[in-house]
């Protein structure tokens, strides 16, 4: 699974071992804002598609931030 280095939110990578999909998620750490399980796809589209989520709820450009890795 990947995460987004953001702040304020929740923004997800993750791939389904049964299926072989990537899936993506995103929901503010406030409660105010939850857009999950909306697409799937090659990894690269997922985390394209989680950013863009993000940057239009924001209004902000996020270029800088970097995807990390989170072992479950």
């Amino acid at each position: 699974m990947y995460k987004l280095d953001v702040p304020d939110a929740n923004v997800r990578v993750w791939k389904d071992l049964e299926s072989g999909y990537w899936h993506y998620s995103f929901a503010y750490l406030d409660g105010s804002a939850h857009y999950g399980d909306s697409g799937w796809g090659s990894e690269r589209w997922c985390k394209e598609q989680a950013k863009a989520v993000y940057y239009v709820r924001k209004h902000k450009f996020i270029k800088r931030a970097k995807w990390k890795r989170v072992d479950l």
